[in-house]
């Protein structure tokens, strides 16, 4: 049985995939929103690995604001996240076990969206993914 290296600079060249950080910040104070409004959040190309979501509240909104974070399916990243609480809400440790949790790899040019569930007009909200280039 013969042993073979396959390491980094031996044999196969070695690819290290990319990982990176996108935002998008939403200022309600400047667009208003209203119940059921999805907003485009980014649009992920082909063959990248989305591996985390965080929502972090800027500035609450001062009355009850749920958002959800997805793509054809609203809360796949992030399901109920409070918009008048100051601080993070990370994929995965929401309150409910969401359907990529773990990262989706997606096939075809897809939106990840955020959908408000409660009227919104001062709150700022910046949600920041994990990307990784396969």
């Amino acid at each position: 049985m013969a042993n073979a290296d396959y390491s980094v600079g031996s044999g196969i060249p070695g690819v290290s995939p990319v990982a990176r950080t996108i935002s998008n910040t939403i200022d309600f104070s400047l667009t208003n929103h209203v119940t059921n409004d999805v907003l485009t959040l980014f649009t992920v190309p082909a063959g990248v690995l989305m591996l985390a979501a965080v929502v972090t509240v800027l500035t609450p909104e001062g009355a009850t604001l749920t958002l959800d974070i997805g793509d054809a399916n609203v809360d796949a990243y992030i399901d109920g996240a409070d918009g008048n609480v100051a601080g993070s809400t990370v994929s995965g440790y929401a309150t409910t076990e969401e359907a990529h949790s773990n990262g989706e790899v997606y096939d075809v040019e897809t939106d990840v969206t955020m959908t408000i569930l409660n009227n919104a007009a001062t709150a700022k909200i910046k949600v920041s993914m994990v990307v990784i280039d396969i």
